[in-house]
């Protein structure tokens, strides 16, 4: 296995990478010469092409659809925002061809003070259409299951 050596500097946010050597020494002795009284320059050492990649028969094609709920306190009503839909590559990870995933929110606000309430991801190797159809599925039971529960 192949190895780098990547001088990196900096905390938190400004947390960056320096320089990437090809030699431990290399790396180390650029440590030497351009130490900081400000932030620590560390050696960080990282195996490259230690990753199998994928046969083509591996591959399988994806259709995703995603949207968001919001509501909006100003005009006392729910909506729907970012429908997107995307054809994808995958690794083949899953065994199901098609499913789909709810994810609900609890203090998420966008710039204008509106909440999103949840966003509603679909996917299908048979088509988009299909994905689009378990997205409308899935939003119209989720409604109506938060409708009933009074999240809506």
């Amino acid at each position: 296995m192949s190895k780098v050596y990547i001088v990196t500097e900096g905390d938190y946010s400004d947390y960056h990478i320096e320089k990437v050597f090809s030699k431990k020494e290399d790396a180390e002795l650029y440590v030497q010469l351009n130490k900081s009284d400000y932030y620590s320059m560390e050696v960080e050492e990282y195996e490259i092409d230690n990753v199998k990649l994928p046969d083509e028969k591996d591959v399988i094609h994806y259709y995703f659809c995603s949207t968001a709920i919001y509501h909006s306190e100003t005009h006392h009503k729910y909506y729907i925002l970012e429908c997107n839909i995307k054809q994808r590559e995958k690794i083949q990870l899953r065994t199901e061809p098609s499913g789909y995933k709810i994810c609900e929110f609890s203090s998420y606000y966008t710039n204008n003070g509106d909440k999103k309430i949840a966003t509603i991801e679909s996917f299908s190797q048979k088509s988009q259409v299909h994905a689009f159809k378990i997205l409308i599925e899935q939003f119209q039971i989720y409604s109506q299951q938060a409708f009933e529960d009074g999240k809506l």
